[in-house]
């Protein structure tokens, strides 16, 4: 079965709805504040990317790497504030990375949520590869005279399924948490933070 573009879509949107009521209920404590200084425009954009921002311009994978560090280590039910401060020359767009940021995370977003849909269906094929396997092995004459060959296609039948309980069980859910991690920076708030603010 084949998962489009739309169903991707519409599994982000059921996902950042549910971190949105989860971060909303009662009693809840105030943001997670995450303060992100540039020095200047060249510390928000890419190397290699285009010169100056415009569509093309792509975020410095640093400043993920950092906005995901900081994600992970935040309680699970806190959402997030991005304080962008500027140290020196501030781009035209005061609001540059927050474009660049979401602009990136979309792109991981509908990468992470492919991969793994592809992990679910691909560990399934293992699991029955492996019981196909060991299926044969006791239907087919030809295996039960040789030991060897009957130790060899158990072990190989063993080995797709503890690629499927790994694949399954160990892969998928660390996609899921870093998944968790993009949509809490995706739906962060985002402000400036001028040298008036406290």
């Amino acid at each position: 079965m084949r998962v489009t573009l739309a169903e991707h879509r519409r599994q982000i949107k059921e996902l950042t709805q549910k971190l949105k009521r989860g971060s909303q209920k009662k009693g809840e404590a105030e943001n997670e504040i995450i303060p992100l200084f540039f020095k200047n425009e060249d510390e928000i954009i890419a190397p290699y990317s285009a010169g100056k921002p415009s569509e093309d311009a792509v975020i410095n994978p640093a400043v993920i790497d950092y906005l995901e560090s900081r994600a992970e280590i935040t309680p699970g039910k806190k959402r997030l504030t991005i304080e962008i401060e500027y140290r020196g020359n501030p781009p035209d767009d005061h609001f540059l990375p927050e474009k660049l940021i979401k602009k990136n995370l979309k792109v991981s977003i509908l990468a992470s949520v492919k991969r793994n849909t592809l992990l679910m269906y691909g560990s399934f094929a293992l699991a029955l590869v492996g019981i196909a396997i060991l299926g044969l092995i006791n239907r087919i004459p030809f295996f039960s005279g040789g030991y060897a060959f009957n130790e060899l296609f158990i072990v190989i039948s063993w080995v797709f399924m503890w690629r499927f309980v790994e694949t399954f069980f160990f892969e998928r859910p660390k996609i899921r948490r870093r998944l968790i991690r993009l949509f809490k920076i995706y739906i962060a708030e985002y402000r400036i933070k001028t040298p008036d603010c406290p």
